[in-house]
């Protein structure tokens, strides 16, 4: 079985090259780990929990605020608390894996494009995938996609090498413990490589696949893979009381497919285009070459069957599944982007050996369409909005950005029209480059100057000792309770503040001064001090804010 395209010419020693370029992407995003503190509300979320558990010592299941919290699975938790025990409770230590999952994801992507092409389709295909806006955002982020990337990757390396050899029980004990990973990651997320696998399992007649040897791994797979799950789940669910299967499995897998929650989704047929979207704009700047990319691949000049089969039900299961989930987030089709990274890199090799029918070309050209409105409105928003927005110092940086944004997208389009396909691509990896300088340089900084907890939180630390108790009144964000490092009790109420006010021991109080101004009008604030003042950009709720911290004496 080959599963070779149809330009073996370029298939040359690039292995230094292709370990140098995934060193480069380690730094880069282990670099980008550090310009910026936690945002909310995901990232310190997690950070706080990885960072209780170190406390507790209870490596069972996590907690938050004191409390279990078994919103995902246990395997960032375990992995983080490895880092926070090493280098401290940092940004750098939280983001840790979400890099090293990403350079795994970078080796797994070269290999699944020399399997399926050439060893340049493989550096290429990383060069894509790693200066894609979705993986630029969540690369060097808190979060467990990161992580179950490279595990739902490992799934579908390990499917197409057992097809080298007609079926090998080995690859399916080791696709078996990347399941298993996954479902610690995410849970069920975990299953999508396992649906495209059993999509393209369809066509085994066409493919001359050995059907029962190829079943006979995924048994061996899925028996270890919920084993594996199952290790920490049963013993998990046991110690909280149920939380697994009723807030883990009802709440956030069942109720996340059967309606939108936290306003994430709505109406069915009107988000039916929702995932399009996402990867038009997710899969940024490289969306110019997808339309032909699909043309080649539907017409079986991109590769050989076994390759289409595959692209084809990796990329179209991601989209389809988690359309009918009712909760729908850009991320939640991630592990589709190494596909499309592979696609796309092929499809230029196989431009240059001139195997693309005038369809093909067609469509290359069509994918402008895809490519110039996006970065377009990238750059005008850059460029126009932040000047609006009430964060100083961000519109000089953020006009930079979109200048060059701009920029990159006119001569990429121009070069995509003129089927330059190597040109336009030296054109985005050269602009997007470009592009990253003033970001971190000088966008990140301003975003960063903003924020209002890492401010109140440092004056609540150097200002009280731990044992005082921290409380909000509405202002509820999780990177309090990250960077006080304290539990945070939530007054909800009016009522709540009130009670509040009449204990007499110490305690601080973080609110919008607003609240406080009401507070003041009410009551005797005479036993009140605030001692943090900050005026930000409340990222969450996208509006200007100036927070309080008032210290309560005893």
């Amino acid at each position: 079985m080959q599963f070779t395209g149809y330009y073996g010419r370029f298939d040359i020693n690039m292995k230094n090259k292709i370990i140098l370029t995934i060193c480069l992407f380690g730094l880069f995003f282990m670099f980008l780990a550090t310009r910026s503190t936690l945002w909310d509300r995901d990232e310190p979320r997690y950070a706080r929990a990885a960072v209780e558990m170190v406390q507790s010592g209870n490596y069972l299941y996590p907690t938050f605020n004191g409390r279990p919290w078994v919103d995902k699975p246990i395997l960032y938790y375990w992995l983080t608390s490895a880092t926070i025990r090493l280098f401290g409770p940092s940004e750098f230590a939280v983001r840790l894996f979400s890099v090293l999952g990403l350079m795994l994801t970078f080796v797994f992507t070269y290999r699944v494009a020399k399997k399926l092409f050439e060893v340049i389709t493989g550096l290429l295909s990383i060069l894509m995938l790693g200066t894609s806006m979705m993986i630029l955002a969540v690369g060097a982020s808190a979060t467990i996609e990161g992580i179950l990337l490279p595990c739902t990757l490992g799934v579908m390396l390990m499917f197409i090498l057992s097809l080298e050899v007609k079926g090998n029980w080995r690859h399916g004990v080791i696709m078996g413990i990347f399941l298993g990973l996954s479902f610690l990651a995410k849970g069920p997320a975990g299953l999508l490589p396992l649906i495209a696998i059993l999509c393209s399992m369809m066509f085994y007649k066409y493919l001359c696949w050995p059907v029962k040897k190829l079943l006979f791994i995924l048994g061996i797979a899925v028996v270890i893979g919920v084993g594996i799950f199952m290790i920490w789940a049963a013993p998990a669910n046991y110690a909280t009381g149920g939380e697994i299967v009723q807030t883990f499995f009802g709440h956030h897998v069942i109720e996340r497919i059967l309606k939108p929650l936290e306003s994430h989704g709505g109406n069915f047929f009107l988000y039916l285009p929702y995932y399009p979207l996402a990867v038009i704009f997710g899969f940024f700047p490289w969306t110019i070459h997808l339309p032909g990319a699909i043309s080649a691949t539907l017409g079986n000049r991109l590769c050989g069957r076994q390759g289409k089969i595959i692209l084809i039900c990796w990329v179209t299961s991601g989209i389809i599944i988690m359309t009918f989930a009712a909760t729908k987030l850009p991320h939640y089709i991630i592990s589709i982007w190494p596909a499309l990274a592979i696609g796309s890199a092929a499809m230029i090799f196989n431009q240059l050996a001139r195997r693309l029918s005038p369809q093909d070309i067609f469509w290359l050209k069509c994918g402008v369409w895809f490519f110039v409105p996006v970065g377009v409105l990238i750059g005008l928003a850059l460029m126009i909005g932040s000047w609006f927005a009430p964060i100083p110092n961000l519109a000089p940086w953020a006009t930079v950005a979109g200048i060059i944004m701009l920029a990159m997208t006119v001569f990429a389009g121009i070069q995509q029209l003129n089927v330059r396909l190597i040109d336009s691509t030296k054109w985005i990896l050269i602009g997007m480059a470009a592009f990253l300088v003033p970001v971190i340089a000088g966008v990140i900084p301003a975003l960063e100057a903003a924020k209002i907890t890492p401010t109140i939180a440092k004056a609540v630390r150097q200002q009280t000792i731990e044992t005082v108790p921290v409380a909000t009144y509405e202002f509820h964000e999780p990177s309090l309770n990250y960077y006080i490092g304290r539990n945070i009790e939530k007054l909800r109420k009016a009522e709540d503040m009130f009670a509040w006010l009449q204990n007499g021991t110490a305690g601080v109080v973080i609110m919008p001064a607003t609240e406080f101004e009401k507070l003041s009008t009410e009551f005797d604030t005479s036993a009140l001090q605030i001692i943090a003042r900050k005026k930000g950009f409340n990222y969450p709720k996208g509006k200007e804010l100036e927070v309080v911290a008032v210290l309560r004496y005893k």
